[in-house]
């Protein structure tokens, strides 16, 4: 029988979806058979981000309560790796937890790796993974809210007798606000670290698109190397390795954005460049420019000529500045109303007294 993987939160939208997707696809591009199950009984979402939501006819429960098999149910993203849609029409509270481990089970049989997308939460479905799983993914963005959720989480897998679950810090980089790496791994004291995946825009690109377990993601794929190695072994990489590996990424990141930015400096110091010396030259052409029509002179005039048609210029300006000087008006006379007015103020103090 295959082995059975859930991938879980506590908390909703901290990228269970996509990592089952996504981690189905790297798994079966190792060679694996490789079957992902979506269990959010009514609030199916994993068919959007395969792009299978039109492809739909029969589902988990179908098979369940053998209204087809499961050849009917299960659809094929490509050699040896396969979904199987959740209903829509019912949820958790209609289902008999017993029978859906049976059936779980049953189909395990022909896969190498079942991986179950469950539901958000701590409700009556996933009460039903605990008894069919024997690994557990739990994801958490570094936030506290959802590391929070994780916690509630890993208390519900000691009460089960559960312990073979680790941790996937989903997410990082997306928030400023987000608490640091080292700090979000030291509040959950987490004995396993699958791995840490940095915020992609590529993986939301391909969710909306319905390509998701079609495409690759270099800094994804590098950071997904220790949960594969954890799933595959049981055996998860030591924390340091992880953040050996993490710190490596981030570094080689920060080296492209420097060396892009480096680029940008360059072309804006060559444009800049390149118009200084246009203007400089521009400059130039049209200083030698003046200087030739100044020094040439028709053929045939004399030095003395050019000198008295200077001087009868400067007579012509002489005259013309003369002219256009304003002509100062004689002093209007005063009518008897404003010589009257003006005496009679004079009797005035600054004050507003009369003298």
């Amino acid at each position: 029988m295959g082995k059975i993987i859930a991938i879980m939160s506590g908390k909703g939208g901290v990228g269970k979806t996509t990592l089952t997707a996504y981690m189905g696809a790297a798994l079966n591009r190792r060679g694996h058979r490789v079957l992902i199950t979506d269990a959010d009984f009514g609030m199916r979402d994993l068919d959007l981000v395969l792009g299978k939501e039109n492809d739909i006819f029969f589902d988990a429960i179908d098979i369940w309560k053998e209204r087809c098999n499961k050849d009917n149910a299960i659809l094929p993203l490509r050699a040896g790796f396969d979904f199987l849609p959740a209903t829509q029409s019912r949820r958790w509270e209609d289902v008999g937890r017993k029978g859906y481990g049976k059936l779980i089970k049953k189909i395990a049989k022909s896969y190498d790796y079942v991986i179950i997308d469950a539901p958000a939460g701590i409700g009556r479905g996933n009460e039903a993974i605990f008894r069919v799983v024997e690994q557990l993914l739990l994801v958490a963005e570094p936030m506290w809210v959802s590391l929070r959720a994780v916690q509630r989480v890993m208390q519900l897998c000691h009460e089960e007798r559960l312990f073979n679950y680790g941790l996937v810090l989903n997410n990082v980089g997306r928030s400023e606000a987000a608490v640091p790496v080292e700090e979000a791994l030291q509040s959950l004291q987490v004995e396993n670290i699958g791995t840490i995946l940095p915020h992609s825009t590529n993986i939301l690109t391909w969710s909306q698109a319905g390509v998701l377990h079609e495409e690759c993601d270099g800094a994804i794929d590098t950071m997904m190397d220790p949960l594969l190695d954890y799933i595959e072994s049981d055996t998860a990489w030591a924390e340091e390795d992880v953040l050996t590996r993490w710190n490596t990424l981030v570094a080689a990141n920060t080296d492209d954005e420097t060396d892009d930015s480096d680029s940008e400096i360059d072309k804006t110091s060559v444009s800049e460049g390149e118009s200084n010396l246009s203007s400089s030259v521009n400059t130039k052409v049209t200083a030698t420019t003046a200087d030739s029509e100044v020094a040439v002179a028709e053929p045939g005039v004399t030095a003395a000529k050019v000198a008295t048609e200077e001087d009868t210029l400067e007579a012509v300006d002489e005259v013309v500045k003369t002219e256009e000087q304003p002509i100062e008006e004689p002093p209007k006379k005063l009518s008897f109303g404003s010589l009257l007015k003006r005496r009679f103020t004079s009797f005035w103090t600054r004050g507003g007294r009369l003298r």
